[in-house]
């Protein structure tokens, strides 16, 4: 079975769950791990600045798997040398979302902070994102 540990604060805005969640996921070479924890602390703070509803940030911390499941570290070709981390971001709606892309686009900050990301990620590789709507 696949678990993660939460390695960063939780950001909630008026206990508002949100029904649009984006999903990010990618590697990171495990030497570069309190970087981007660090990283990521930077990130809840702009992120809590321009109105996100939640940031969490995981890391991957088992690929026991069951059945006839895959390991998402497989599946993402993963090394021993790499950690696979995990972003949710929730907002309320589509609407939301576009609001708070055009105010982070806004803030020069956000510039260095994705490129610090770019830095501390597997040279080389490509985080895997989708968006996803709660069912009711």
């Amino acid at each position: 079975m696949v678990f993660f540990m939460n390695t960063s604060n939780l950001i909630e805005k008026d206990e508002e769950s949100g029904t649009l969640v984006q999903v990010f996921i990618y590697r990171a070479p495990k030497k570069n791990h309190d970087a981007m924890v660090h990283l990521n602390k930077h990130c809840t703070e702009f992120f809590r600045k321009h109105g996100i509803l939640r940031f969490e940030v995981f890391h991957l911390s088992s690929t026991d798997t069951v059945m006839d499941f895959v390991s998402i570290a497989e599946t993402l070709s993963a090394t021993q040398d790499e950690e696979v981390w995990m972003e949710i971001q929730s907002y309320r709606d589509h609407k939301h979302l576009d609001e708070f892309i055009t105010n982070m686009k806004k803030d020069k900050i956000g510039e260095s902070l994705y490129q610090e990301y770019l830095d501390l990620i597997t040279p080389s590789s490509r985080t895997i994102m989708g968006g996803f709507t709660r069912l009711s």
